[in-house]
């Protein structure tokens, strides 16, 4: 279904194979994967375009307009580096998108009314209900709550193992890795585009996390 759109520490990441095929898209989207327990077939899932800057005042406004829906600005936290100290922070996710989802069948009141809204994406039908990797998108995000938090990884070689987190599932999609920021770069597809995204990690010791079990075991 077609829709209408609106340094030096980096490390480039590669095993040998293309990262980007078609079939590695459809595990990165599965919806037994990412709806989870959170996500529900229940819901329709939608999105909208606003200002850049506007986003937490717009869905305020959403929300006071339409109450039978549930509006997020997908957050991340990141780490930056001030005067030589490491400081932990929350940015949105991507300036300009407002995700939202109400029960299938609910009625919604015209969204694009309110101020700094720019539209809502839609098809070609007018249809504002995500599908197919669309809505597998954003039923992860929903997944992950309001912020996305750090995937714990190590280093295995010159490749990244993730623990767990966000990422669990992804890491043959992290492209890039910033050791002095600790993050992995992915690339997501959303409404015909293509946007890259840095994503937040704990490295940890390989040694000490395959005790950690052990420990877990022998506590119990």
């Amino acid at each position: 279904m077609t829709r209408k759109t609106t340094g030096d520490d980096d490390i480039q990441i590669s095993d040998g194979h293309d990262m980007r095929n078609d079939d590695d898209i459809d595990i990165l989207y599965n919806d037994d994967v990412n709806r989870g327990n959170n996500g529900s077939p229940d819901y329709s899932y939608g999105c909208i375009f606003c200002i850049t800057g506007h986003e937490s005042r717009a869905m305020r406004m959403l929300q006071e307009l339409a109450p039978q829906a549930e509006f997020m600005v997908p957050q991340k936290k990141r780490r930056r580096r001030i005067k030589g100290k490491m400081h932990e922070e929350t940015e949105i996710l991507f300036s300009g998108y407002i995700f939202f989802r109400a029960e299938r069948g609910e009625g919604l009141p015209a969204l694009s009314r309110v101020p700094g809204v720019i539209r809502v994406l839609a098809d070609k039908d007018g249809a504002w209900q995500l599908s197919g990797d669309d809505e597998a998108f954003a039923v992860w995000l929903f997944t992950q709550g309001e912020t996305i938090g750090f995937s714990k990884a190590y280093y295995e070689g010159d490749r990244v193992r993730i623990v767990s987190g966000p990422l669990k599932n992804y890491e043959g999609y992290i492209t890039k890795v910033n050791r002095r920021f600790q993050s992995g770069q992915i690339t997501v597809r959303f409404a015909e585009r293509e946007m890259k995204v840095w994503l937040g990690l704990d490295l940890v010791d390989k040694a000490k996390e395959a005790e950690e079990p052990e420990e877990q075991q022998g506590n119990n």
